[in-house]
């Protein structure tokens, strides 16, 4: 019989830790811009923006052994520069959660795979400064 207790005592302290966490990983799979028109496929340019869905993600996150898809949650994240888009599908972003709850996530930060051009300038950048620390021996 306590064999059967100890099972479900460690089952149940398993399932607790999968509700309670400080953040997770996650990934856009549709962003809901600040604006009057949103153009994912589940509105459309014909459906209007809800004020609750302004700046909100949809995004696959992996909770305990499971991927979980989390509708609407709020973005308090923005983009930097004079035009943004937000976030794009496939961002990776990092979820909290309030108070460790589960069911009250909130983005607070993103990371955007570079472009082949960004990449070779940031490489070309990096070999310039390179050659005027070597001159310079610093």
């Amino acid at each position: 019989m306590s064999e059967i207790k100890t099972t479900i005592a460690k089952d149940a302290a398993g399932r607790s830790l999968e509700r309670k966490t400080s953040g997770l990983i996650g990934h856009v799979l549709r962003y809901h811009p600040e604006s009057l028109q949103c153009t994912c496929d589940e509105h459309g340019l014909t459906n209007p923006v809800k004020d609750t869905e302004r700046h909100t993600a949809d995004i696959k996150v992996n909770m305990g052994k499971k991927d979980q898809v989390l509708k609407r949650v709020p973005c308090m994240v923005y983009s930097q520069g004079i035009i943004s888009n937000g976030l794009v599908k496939g961002d990776r972003v990092w979820v909290q959660f309030i108070d460790g709850d589960s069911s009250q996530p909130v983005i607070t930060g993103f990371y955007r795979e570079p472009t082949q051009w960004e990449v070779a300038s940031n490489t070309f950048k990096f070999a310039v400064a390179n050659v005027f620390s070597f001159m310079t021996g610093g």
